[in-house]
């Protein structure tokens, strides 16, 4: 009978580590496709892994249905594999699914769960769900308003940004500049904010590559240029942006007067 129970948790284990390492490889082979350009072999293999509970493929597959890359839009989807990896712990994911609530992606925003979510996100140090807390605070939208803790966890934000904005982070980079640019939780900088804006923007941030265009457009910090500000609203339309891609269409349109909406 030992004999026997011995050999059946052989099999069991032997089972269980195929199982494991054929999810492992998926995963693995989604990344390779996903950075090769290949979106369809990565989502198929993402949805393989993730079907199997891997938290990873989860994350890379909600990653994939809001950007639109080898899967069709779907909102709903989105939300189920963004709550799917949130769940299991990651704290991007974690940051995404309150923003998704924040936005009222699945109909009405909820605020509630937007401020549960940024707080798990800021709870494993996720420095971008500080700066969302700071303002729902701030506003009074999901907890009771508190312009000092607002104050405080802006000023956390723009500690913890700064240090992933050092390290290159782009994201952290466009968040911080936009701090320095309006004043919160740092002293109101333009000089600074132009400077991780073009961190970022030179990392290809659509995001950061518009607000350069915004910048040289408003003649914040730097002598106006519409050419200038054009180079940065193409180079963003390029990483798409769509507010950029209608702006660019635009302007070819009408002219200059169409970059008063960059705001």
């Amino acid at each position: 009978m030992g004999v026997r129970n011995s050999f059946l948790s052989s099999i069991t284990l032997l089972v269980i580590t195929a199982s494991q390492n054929f999810v492992f490889a998926s995963y693995d082979d989604g990344l390779t496709a996903y950075a090769a350009g290949d979106f369809d072999t990565a989502a198929k293999e993402f949805m393989t892994a993730a079907a199997a509970g891997d938290a990873g493929a989860a994350h890379m597959l909600s990653k994939m249905y809001q950007e639109h890359r080898g899967v069709p839009a779907d909102a709903a989807l989105a939300f189920k594999w963004t709550m799917a990896a949130a769940e299991e712990g990651i704290a991007q994911a974690q940051y995404q699914l309150a923003g998704l609530y924040e936005s009222g992606a699945q109909g009405e925003p909820n605020y509630e769960a937007a401020v549960l979510w940024y707080h798990r996100a800021a709870q494993q140090g996720y420095p971008l769900a500080y700066y969302k807390l700071a303002h729902l605070y701030t506003e009074g939208l999901g907890v009771e308003a508190s312009k000092e803790q607002g104050r405080l966890l802006f000023g956390k934000a723009a500690s913890e940004l700064d240090v992933h904005a050092q390290k290159g982070d782009a994201q952290s980079q466009d968040v911080l500049a936009s701090m320095y640019e309006k004043g919160m939780g740092v002293g109101r900088d333009l000089d600074k904010a132009l400077y991780w804006y073009r961190r970022a923007a030179n990392q290809g941030l659509a995001t950061a590559e518009l607000n350069m265009a915004r910048m040289y457009i408003k003649g914040r910090g730097v002598a106006r240029s519409t050419e200038t500000a054009l180079k940065w609203l193409r180079q963003a339309a390029d990483h798409g942006s769509l507010h950029a891609q209608q702006i660019v269409a635009a302007h070819a349109a009408r002219g200059e007067a169409s970059l008063a909406s960059l705001d």
